[in-house]
């Protein structure tokens, strides 16, 4: 009979961890469920404010770059205008040209008479 409870005593001691244990785990596992929404939401929104930063990085290189080629384009057309005004400048001649101007896509030749 002391076999008995002593076994009754371990079994019941053996369940009372077991159900301790699986209290915790299932807490665990609730809380991990609850901590990964939000870690998956805070790095959306990390993600996002880095795609906002890298877009508008983005965004001023490119205007950046427009305003130097404008200037550039600007600079150049200032030259040529100045190189064609002390060479004389330029005007459409008395004489006619002919010449053979061929269709691209046809590939068919037509005599053109240009000024």
């Amino acid at each position: 009979m002391g076999k008995t409870i002593r076994a009754k005593v371990a079994l019941a001691g053996a369940a009372a961890v077991l159900l301790a244990a699986a209290a915790i785990l299932g807490t665990t596992f609730v809380q991990l469920g609850g901590f990964t929404g939000q870690v998956e939401r805070h790095v959306g929104e990390l993600t996002d404010q880095q795609l906002a930063k890298i877009l508008d990085g983005t965004y001023r290189i490119l205007e950046t770059q427009d305003g130097l080629l404008r200037e550039q384009v600007a600079n150049a057309l200032s030259t040529v205008q100045h190189e064609l005004a002390r060479a004389g400048g330029f005007s459409l001649g008395s004489q006619a040209v002919e010449w053979r101007a061929t269709n691209q896509f046809t590939k068919e030749a037509t005599a053109v008479r240009l000024p």
